[in-house]
Parts: C-alpha cells; sequence; structure tokens
C-alpha cells in the first residue's frame, strides 16, 4: 500500500518567505498552526505528516508527539562556486543533524553541508528545481 504524505509544506514557523513579494508586504509563508494542520492531514487521509519551514524544526517538535510524524526542513544553502542560492528539502532529520547543516557557515557550502549526515544518509531535494540563477 502506498504512503501519502506531503514532502513540502509550511507551518506558521515558516515566518519569512523567499518569495519577493511576500517578503515585501512582511507575509510568512503559512500561518498554519502545527497541531491544527496535523489532524486536518491526517483526516483528509495522509499517512505521514511533516513540515518543511525555512531553516527551523519548530512546527515539526510541536507534532513529535503525534504517531507518524517526520522532522524535515528547507535549508537555505549557496553553491559554493558563485554563491547562487538554493532551498533544500531535507526530510527525516535530528535536531542534532538540524543544527548541523543550518546555513551561515562559510565552511558548510551546500554539498559538504550535507557531508555531516554521510554516517546516516537522508533524502533530500531542490525545493525549486525551475528556479533560474538570480
Amino acid at each position: 500500500m502506498a504512503a501519502k504524505v506531503d514532502l513540502h509544506l509550511h507551518s506558521r514557523f515558516s515566518d519569512r518567505s523567499v518569495e519577493w513579494l511576500f517578503r515585501r508586504f512582511e507575509f510568512p509563508d503559512s500561518y498554519s498552526d502545527p497541531r491544527s494542520l496535523y489532524r486536518r492531514l491526517r483526516e483528509k487521509g495522509m499517512s505521514f505528516v511533516t513540515f518543511t519551514d525555512h531553516n527551523r524544526i519548530d512546527g515539526c517538535l510541536e507534532i513529535a508527539d503525534h504517531p507518524e510524524t517526520l522532522v524535515s526542513s528547507e535549508v537555505t544553502a549557496e553553491f559554493p562556486e558563485d554563491q547562487v542560492a538554493a532551498h533544500v528539502l531535507v526530510w527525516n532529520i535530528t535536531e542534532l543533524e538540524h543544527r548541523e547543516i543550518q546555513p551561515n557557515h562559510e565552511a558548510h557550502p551546500l554539498l559538504p553541508r550535507y557531508s555531516v549526515l554521510r554516517h546516516r544518509p537522508r533524502p533530500w531535494a531542490n525545493a525549486r528545481p525551475d528556479e533560474e540563477k538570480r
């Protein structure tokens, strides 16, 4: 039986949007309460629930005591050769792994940042593969 899960979903903890128009008016990516969102998603038949808030796991931690949850995040990173920003979804991480892959560490550009997870590889994907370099 196939599992159903939305792997790119924000809660109210994505308080700073990556979309320029949202930032212009200081709108977050979501206003949704994690517990309410969890309840609605499970009622709609989702097998698992996770949130990929921007560089945060607070929403996931709020529902961590519920069954069938994953801790995930949308991590901002830069490609070292041209400093192009990338938004990377990483799923099923621990709190320690979340701290280790946070941005703002020049010594940890995109790919080496994920090397900290080599001992226990995590699935990840580009959140915006169609976004052009800016």
